[in-house]
């Protein structure tokens, strides 16, 4: 096994389980920031690549986001027994965790690393199979999807 460039002939030494060391920090230094609230019965949504400084000693380094969020996205506000449309767009041009795609999985390529697919899913919800955002239902840069959920269920 292959780990951090070094070889183990059974897997990783797990006398060393700090083999990659994170920087000293001061940790609660940084307010937190809240994430936008969103009440309407329709949005449009762009999945965006960013740079994003997590800590006040840290440069900015690269994340995914939605809209003009640096990280993150959105909180969006559904009603009960009204319908939410989500117009969802991919606008991702590159992945922060591209190199450590494992590309052995079920569906994945190398093309993956470079054109990122993706998929929206409304966990809890109870939501129409097409528009359930399923492994298979990807959208590649520049495409996107108008999902449809017709929020029946008690708050999740």
């Amino acid at each position: 096994m292959l780990l951090g460039g070094r070889a183990f002939a059974d897997g990783p030494d797990i006398s060393r389980p700090l083999l990659f060391h994170s920087p000293r920090l001061d940790p609660f230094v940084d307010d937190l920031s809240l994430l936008p609230r969103l009440d309407s019965s329709s949005y449009r949504i762009d999945a965006v690549s960013t740079m994003h400084s997590f800590h006040r000693d840290l440069p900015p380094g690269p994340a995914l986001a939605y809209g003009d969020n640096t990280y993150g996205g959105p909180t969006l506000v559904a009603h009960r027994g009204q319908e939410t449309a989500i117009e969802y767009r991919n606008r991702i041009d590159a992945h922060p965790f591209a190199v450590d795609f494992d590309t052995s999985l079920h569906g994945l390529s190398e093309r993956d690393r470079t054109d990122v697919p993706t998929s929206m899913h409304l966990h809890g919800g109870v939501t129409p199979p097409e528009f359930d955002g399923n492994p298979e239902q990807i959208s590649r840069p520049g495409q996107g999807f108008t999902y449809r959920f017709p929020n029946r269920q008690g708050a999740t």
